[in-house]
């Protein structure tokens, strides 16, 4: 092998991991598809380069790209006959060097149109064939060994890139589904709610004082219910696969904001809320009301599990892995085998007692911050307090 071919083969190397990096940058299927034929034309120098994909339950070729002829291609390769269906059904290459003696009577070459060669090959995936990649030229063009390889690695790289979208898409519509579903659920809810509870400030005032306790107790049960039902919808929106909100967020200016908004319900049980912020900016990058909610949320623990009299402390800093949010208290600690255990869902320990929750805070606070890709970590000794650490990068 001459030096001139060593560095060809270079070149195409180089070539073969430039397609893989733009197609895994791109979520669309049209997207990839275009990316997919326009690296193909310019790695093998072809008059034109086409993917077509295959509908195997609808039996036609459904979605498509040509570098000449755009998503149109799909609907210009029959379905039956042809080296595009022959590809698709032999799962093997064709090669057509000369598409004047094309052996595909019935479906022959165009060569009015400008079409002299054919070079193609599957896209598959296990034992499915998704599609079929292939160059066209505009002179006779007798494929080499080299020219198949690498026309065969664009292919390889394109069925990843196709099952990557198609998952993604499919994950889309299981979640907005599911979303729809949660949200229908919550309306439903809340209107069931809104009746019970009308009814019960009606029957308080006309029931005699001695069944006021039932009410009472029917009106908590309906509180709690609406609390839980609020917890679900807030969960559903944040952990939806939608992009979340991205710019500069003040630390220090969100753990003022939480102490002022739990000030009242510090000082209902004596505690002392103490803010130890840092002289230095902490301004981190992300959602400013869902970091907001994350530090809501660790206060509205603290305050609920500490003792009347204790001591509740939020903490800012600037550190070499990003900056810090932290919520420490005097209240009841937790056991180390528990420090996992409280980010699921719905889970309430049993020293919670009757602490009112749902279950579902410190499980949003965990979501909010990996999709921040921050961490959350907690420590404390069992019976003197916790402290939650959240980190977050700076970008």
């Amino acid at each position: 092998m001459t030096n001139q071919k060593r560095v060809a083969l270079t070149d195409r190397g180089e070539s073969l991991l430039q397609i893989s990096l733009a197609i895994n940058a791109r979520k669309e299927l049209r997207s990839i598809l275009e990316t997919i034929v326009t690296h193909t034309r310019s790695l093998l120098g072809c008059a034109d380069s086409s993917i077509v994909l295959w509908d195997r339950r609808q039996g036609v070729f459904k979605h498509g790209a040509s570098t000449n002829i755009g998503a149109e291609v799909s609907r210009r390769v029959r379905r039956e006959g042809g080296a595009t269906r022959w590809v698709v059904d032999h799962r093997e290459p064709v090669l057509v060097p000369d598409t004047r003696r094309d052996p595909f009577i019935a479906n022959p070459m165009i060569p009015e149109g400008g079409v002299m060669a054919y070079t193609g090959v599957p896209i598959a995936q296990g034992d499915e064939v998704l599609g079929v990649l292939y160059a066209l030229y505009a002179t006779t063009h007798k494929a080499t060994p080299d020219d198949l390889w690498l026309l065969t690695q664009a292919a390889a790289m394109a069925a990843i890139a196709i099952q990557n979208s198609r998952l993604l898409h499919s994950l889309e519509e299981i979640n907005n589904f599911k979303s729809a579903m949660i949200r229908m659920l919550v309306h439903d809810l809340n209107n069931i709610l809104q009746s019970l509870m009308g009814g019960i400030e009606i029957l308080r005032h006309c029931n005699r004082d001695a069944d006021r306790v039932d009410l009472e107790r029917i009106d908590v049960s309906m509180m709690r219910m609406r609390r839980l039902v609020e917890g679900i919808l807030r969960y559903e929106r944040m952990t939806s696969v939608e992009e979340i909100a991205r710019g500069p967020v003040d630390l220090n200016a969100v753990a003022e904001k939480a102490a002022k908004v739990f000030a009242e319900a510090a000082a209902g049980k004596s505690h002392r809320l103490v803010l130890a912020l840092s002289t230095e900016p902490c301004t981190a990058y992300g959602d400013r009301l869902l970091l907001e909610e994350a530090a809501f949320n660790l206060v509205s623990n603290a305050v609920n599990y500490t003792s009347p009299g204790g001591t509740i402390t939020l903490r800012t800093s600037a550190t070499e892995d990003g900056y810090v949010f932290e919520v420490a208290d005097t209240g009841l600690g937790l056991e180390a085998e528990d420090r996992e255990r409280i980010f699921e869902p719905f889970v309430r320990l049993k020293k919670a007692g009757r602490v009112k929750g749902n279950g579902l805070g410190l499980h949003l606070v965990r979501t909010i911050v990996d999709r921040h890709a921050g961490t959350i970590v907690v420590s404390g000794t069992p019976g003197k307090g916790s402290t939650f650490t959240v980190t977050l990068p700076s970008r």
